[in-house]
């Protein structure tokens, strides 16, 4: 974000990074409550599970603001460097890295369970587990394929465009006019 005179507006960068962290966050939590087959094939989770997917979705979400703390006070602006290039931002790829094996599990368990779910949750599974792994693969290709300069902007529209892919895949896969036929009445049936 730059001002009028040329200067970075530091209020409006960090700001819109924030925005993004939570947007990212809930983001995750719906991901992983629609693997656990809430409001799909069951009404309720149990009090276990929603604590440890309370616990996991908070310490992932301060990670995050961790790293965008890090990055506004501890980077020297002189450096070419961005939020995934520090102690912090491994701990967000770590994590985001644990929350796609979770999804994974939560995925594989609710196939075995509900069979009659298999066409939603194979897409679901597939497109998710492009969109959970595109953050760190990115990050990966980054640190050792290119240069310092470019990093930070790639880096951006990767995951920028990662995220609208997220989105659009999800708004497509819950849009009841055309997909009314992947959500039978199991959740009714199982309550």
């Amino acid at each position: 974000m730059i001002n009028m005179n040329g200067e970075e507006n530091k209020v409006l960068k960090y700001f819109g990074k924030a925005l993004e962290v939570l947007a990212e966050t809930l983001f995750i939590l719906l991901l992983i409550l629609l693997s656990k087959g809430w409001t799909v094939v069951r009404g309720r989770l149990s009090t276990q599970g929603t604590m440890i997917l309370s616990a996991s979705i908070t310490f992932y979400f301060l990670s995050q603001v961790v790293a965008l703390f890090w990055s506004a006070y501890m980077f020297d602006p002189g450096e070419v460097i961005y939020e995934y290039e520090s102690q912090p931002g491994y701990v967000v790829i770590a994590c985001l890295t644990m929350m796609w094996i979770w999804f994974c599990t939560c995925n594989y368990h609710t196939l075995t369970n509900y069979p009659d779910q298999n066409k939603f949750y194979g897409i679901f599974f597939a497109a998710y587990s492009i969109w959970f792994l595109a953050k760190p693969i990115m990050v990966l290709i980054a640190a050792f394929q290119l240069e310092d300069h470019y990093r930070e902007k790639a880096v951006n529209v990767v995951l920028n465009s990662n995220l609208f892919f997220g989105y659009s895949v999800f708004l497509i896969l819950t849009r009841p006019s055309t997909n009314n036929k992947m959500f039978h009445t199991t959740l009714k049936l199982h309550r």
